[in-house]
């Protein structure tokens, strides 16, 4: 992952660069503690005042080893699986009394 430097037109202490699937992101941290972070589509140039309330992808962990993924947090996706059912991708979960 790319490390901003002081000739980025943005504070690094407040967003940071990501490359995934080929495309850059600009992402800020949406919650400390869960080391979660949120990220818009970025070609240069100024930061959007705000990453948007729909991000264009999710990122989680250290800054250093994120993972990202274009659905949601992926610590919190790891909870669940992903099962498609006709074209449509659902979440799900153990049930409390079986599978």
């Amino acid at each position: 992952m790319p490390t901003p430097t002081p000739a980025q037109p943005y504070d690094p202490e407040e967003y940071f660069e990501v490359t995934f699937n080929g495309s850059g992101y600009i992402c800020e941290e949406k919650f400390s503690w869960r080391s979660q972070y949120d990220c818009d589509r970025y070609f240069g140039g100024s930061p959007p005042l705000v990453i948007s309330l729909s991000p264009d992808l999710y990122c989680s962990g250290p800054e250093y080893s994120l993972t990202c993924d274009y659905r949601w947090y992926p610590d919190e996706l790891a909870d669940y699986e992903l099962v498609t059912i006709d074209w449509n991708e659902y979440l799900c979960e153990n049930s409390l009394f079986g599978s």
